[in-house]
């Protein structure tokens, strides 16, 4: 009972902290501070993996063994090595540590590509599709990685949800209106398009690889994401210094220039300008306080969602982040939001609120189809057995009686 209060609460905080971020983020583009509005993709990444720290604190603080016991398990499979395998040595199980670190290497590489290409592919296609194909995507690539990677098991609860979540998507995408897809030109829609797929395949690579490692070294979940920080962390903070020295054209009409660049305050236009960025946090106080408002966030989000995966699956954390925009979009029709925020109610995505519920409470066995169809196979077993054992009895007692005559 314990075990499964702890999920509903993770699942929770999960959709919460999620929603907030959003909020957050959304907030953080509309700010301006020198003359400038706040944008810095790459700033932005470097916080994400500077809040995914907290996994190492976290790691030592939630460890499933003390230090002498993996010690003493260590010794022991020396012992058994040197006994089965002449050839075992000191650094044979160096090898297999360094293995292990390196390993993480894949996810936090993943995760930049994937958040970059994501946000890219936000300048070139209407929000509605993007939110749509995203949602829908990234459930279908999981389950099928889940499936046919990890060979993770799946009833027929599972199946039957994930179209009920495709239906609510759409019904999304029509709250937002897909009319605003004639503003973009068909050549920016296919690229767009080509690189949100990208990045959502190489996102479901990223969380099922994630499963797998914690599966395959049965390692505390916050060991990984600390780890994938701290790497994290030091490549992008040599990404952002070679980004501030790549300038752009001076060219405010370019459309590439507002994707890929960022105006400064000297209106050079560099790939990323990190200075600038700590110079608008300095000059706006809702900036700064928003930035250490995320930092935090980010940190709960991505602690949250790694031990989702570990206790229940990719799969179940991406089935439960759909609740995640439907909370953002209740936050942006509260009156107190900026005008250029604001949302206005409608039922198309009232009415996607509703499958995404049903598809979620099947996924999780509240509505379970899949355990009516067994019972009623096993009673359709069980009445075919009954009649063949009548049949057979029937056509023992035929013969008995050809005998008796």
């Amino acid at each position: 009972m314990s075990r499964k209060i702890l999920l509903i609460f993770l699942l929770i905080i999960f959709i919460l902290f999620g929603a907030s971020i959003t909020i957050i983020l959304k907030h953080l583009d509309k700010e301006e501070s020198k003359s400038l509005t706040f944008t810095h993709d790459w700033f932005i990444i470097l916080l994400m993996f500077f809040s995914e720290m907290i996994g190492l604190p976290l790691s030592c603080l939630f460890s499933n063994k003390s230090k002498k016991e993996e010690d003493s398990e260590q010794e022991s499979i020396n012992e058994e090595n040197q006994d089965k395998y002449e050839d075992t040595s000191d650094t044979e199980i160096r090898n297999k540590k360094a293995k292990k670190y390196l390993l993480i290497i894949i996810p936090f590489l993943l995760d930049t590509i994937v958040t970059f290409l994501s946000n890219v592919s936000l300048d070139y296609l209407p929000g509605s599709i993007h939110s749509v194909i995203k949602q829908m995507a990234l459930i279908i690539f999981t389950l099928l990685l889940s499936k046919f990677c990890l060979k993770n098991k799946h009833i027929i609860d599972h199946y039957i949800s994930i179209p009920i979540i495709i239906i609510g998507s759409v019904f999304v995408g029509l709250s937002i209106g897909f009319n605003s897809i004639k503003e973009f030109e068909p050549k920016d829609i296919i690229i767009g398009l080509v690189l949100l797929l990208i990045s959502i395949l190489l996102q479901s690579i990223q969380m099922i690889f994630e499963e797998y490692y914690i599966r395959k070294y049965n390692t505390n979940q916050f060991f990984l994401l600390g780890f994938e920080g701290l790497f994290g962390f030091a490549f992008n903070i040599i990404l952002c210094i070679i980004f501030y020295h790549i300038k752009c054209e001076n060219d405010t009409s370019s459309k590439y220039n507002e994707i890929f660049c960022t105006k400064g305050g000297d209106n050079e236009w560099r790939v990323e300008n990190i200075i600038f960025a700590f110079e608008q946090m300095g000059s706006n106080i809702t900036i700064l306080i928003l930035i250490i408002v995320l930092i935090f966030l980010i940190a709960g989000f991505t602690s949250f969602s790694i031990s989702i995966v570990k206790y229940r699956g990719a799969m179940t954390r991406n089935i439960i982040e759909n609740f995640r925009s439907f909370l953002v979009w209740i936050y942006f029709l509260f009156p107190w939001v900026k005008e250029g925020l604001r949302e206005n109610f409608d039922w198309y995505r009232l009415v996607g609120l509703i499958f995404n519920i049903i598809a979620i409470l099947m996924y999780f066995g509240i509505f379970k189809i899949d355990e009516k169809i067994t019972i009623r196979k096993k009673i359709r077993e069980l009445s075919q057995t009954r009649d063949s054992m009548n049949l057979s009895f029937d056509l023992l007692s035929d013969k008995k009686q050809e005998e008796e005559f």
